[in-house]
């Protein structure tokens, strides 16, 4: 069984919803319910479910983005990373395409190998000592900030690998293609080098073709940098064709888990068979 990267245990999650309780505390509405999972070293883990089911709030609780929760977050890798369905929502339009990349570099380096040597990866979940830090228990490797121009050869390189041209790094996102700009996006994750990524819907703006490239270049960086996805989409097909396992949720809870060729081929929820008929 590979290392673990990520463990979640008994998530309760909740928002505050604004309203004012008899005894004057705020009132919380819980939107997660004993959510309980792992995502495993180099797996490409799939989250499915209908719209409000809970997916968003699961990741933003990942992320540390959700203060208010019960149960445990375990991340054995540092400064997980995201991809966003939208990449205008996460591409400073003000900003070059080299600038934004150089940011996430400046704001965190590059990990250090066990000798002291930029990495390109982080390390094994093994490697990782476990701290806490705000309820969320995780670890990760030293970094080390780079020069401008360890930070230029790392841009060429990145924009490289995700398919895209240099002279795309002096251009500002209006100017570039929804193909073009999610790439961009994914740039930004991979290049401080995390372990883990969660993808939020990232093909599902795009047409059919350019959907088949951003997930092929998923999988090849996937496999140049040994990283591990918890990938969300509503599309099913896609779910079929990237992800080992999928987990099924509906209204905050985890219905149904396991390995995509038996869930698709043996659904035993109701609610997994009422989204697979959908999908027909």
């Amino acid at each position: 069984m590979p290392e673990k990267i990520l463990e979640v245990r008994h998530l309760n999650s909740y928002y505050q919803d604004g309203g004012i309780s008899l005894t004057g505390k705020k009132e919380r509405k819980q939107v997660l319910f004993d959510v309980s999972f792992d995502l495993h070293a180099g797996e490409i883990l799939g989250l499915v479910g209908a719209s409000g089911s809970g997916k968003t709030t699961l990741c933003r609780s990942i992320l540390g983005l959700v203060s208010s929760y019960e149960g445990e977050i375990l991340h054995y890798s540092s400064f997980p990373q995201m991809v966003f369905q939208d990449p205008d929502s996460s591409l400073n339009p003000a900003r070059t395409v080299g600038w934004i990349l150089e940011e996430a570099l400046r704001a965190r380096g590059l990990p250090l190998d066990e000798n002291g040597r930029l990495s390109t990866m982080e390390p094994s979940p093994s490697q990782v000592d476990m701290d806490p830090r705000n309820g969320i228990r995780g670890g990760g490797s030293p970094r080390r900030k780079l020069r401008r121009s360890e930070r230029e050869m790392a841009v060429n390189e990145v924009l490289l690998q995700v398919g895209l041209d240099l002279e795309c790094r002096n251009r500002k996102s209006r100017e570039l293609s929804g193909g073009q700009k999610q790439r961009v996006s994914i740039a930004s994750a991979v290049i401080t080098r995390p372990a883990l990524i969660i993808a939020d819907e990232p093909v599902s703006a795009l047409d059919v073709t350019i959907q088949a490239q951003i997930l092929r270049l998923l999988w090849d960086l996937k496999t140049r940098y040994k990283l591990s996805y918890l990938f969300i989409s509503h599309d099913l097909n896609v779910i079929y064709q990237i992800c080992s396992r999928v987990l099924v949720m509906q209204n905050g809870r985890i219905v149904e888990t396991g390995d995509v060729e038996e869930v698709f081929r043996r659904p035993r929820h109701p609610y997994t068979r009422a989204l697979l008929e959908d999908a027909c």
